[in-house]
């Protein structure tokens, strides 16, 4: 399991392509698939690269100090949600299937309502093959789904790949306002237990650096109510074989 969590890089297909991820990579590395992408690197190189900024927590300090750097209302809403009989949180470090496929049947329900695309579902079992998927779920005492966070766990930074809060099933706003709570409980929850298995910082999965799509900037005004510092990666993609170069030029006759 150890060596399992540092694993840096993996070799999953993508129809007829052999596709390889690696990241914190800051140069090509790899000769053994179609398309490799290069993800969180610290310097843009290959054959397409973009920027990928993203926000970072430091999980070295005790939980004390972590939980005092979060602004005074982040707090209060954490609060509220701990030690209620009502809600039960989860971290799953070895998902079983059938908890993997609740997450991907409620995934859905949260694509089809907003309209946007459903989850990387190969790509995440590729990384759960390798126990490199980690989830964390909380629920209320009807067992109905409140909040799902999904995780790449290494332990040099855990990086959050999806949030799923279905606020959008309960009626009324003082219900919806209480996912809010609990998706806040939730992060602090998963960033105090990565922390007891050792990981060291805490990837908020990006940070939108921009001034006029008004939802990322709620988000990441959400996500900077827990403090944490802006850094920039880059996303590199490097197409290796005859099969990688016809790829990209059938996405570039697509786009």
């Amino acid at each position: 399991m150890e060596e399992q969590q540092e694993l840096l890089t993996v070799c999953r297909s993508r129809g007829p392509l052999l596709v390889r991820d690696a990241w914190y990579h800051n140069a090509p590395a790899y000769h053994d698939a179609d398309v490799i992408y290069y993800l969180q690197s610290e310097k843009k190189f290959g054959d397409e690269w973009y920027e990928q900024f993203t926000l970072l927590s430091d999980l070295s300090p005790d939980e004390e100090t972590i939980f005092a750097s979060f602004g005074k209302s982040c707090r209060e809403k954490i609060r509220s949600v701990s030690g209620r009989n009502d809600v039960r949180y989860t971290l799953f470090q070895q998902p079983s299937e059938t908890v993997f496929a609740r997450f991907i049947s409620d995934y859905n329900k949260l694509s089809e309502y907003k309209g946007i695309a459903r989850a990387e579902e190969a790509r995440m079992r590729s990384y759960l093959g390798k126990n490199l998927l980690a989830l964390s779920l909380v629920t209320d005492d009807r067992d109905r789904t409140l909040v799902w966070h999904v995780y790449r766990y290494n332990k040099s930074r855990v990086l959050l790949l999806y949030t799923v809060a279905l606020w959008f099933e309960f009626p009324d706003s003082q219900a919806r306002n209480f996912v809010g709570k609990v998706n806040r409980y939730a992060h602090w929850m998963d960033m105090t237990g990565f922390r007891a298995q050792g990981a060291r910082l805490y990837d908020w999965g990006g940070w939108y650096n921009g001034a006029s799509d008004e939802e990322k900037l709620r988000i990441n005004k959400f996500k900077e109510e827990f403090g944490g510092l802006v850094k920039e990666n880059y996303n590199c993609i490097v197409y290796r074989s005859w099969k990688g170069k016809m790829f990209r030029m059938l996405k570039k006759i697509k786009s």
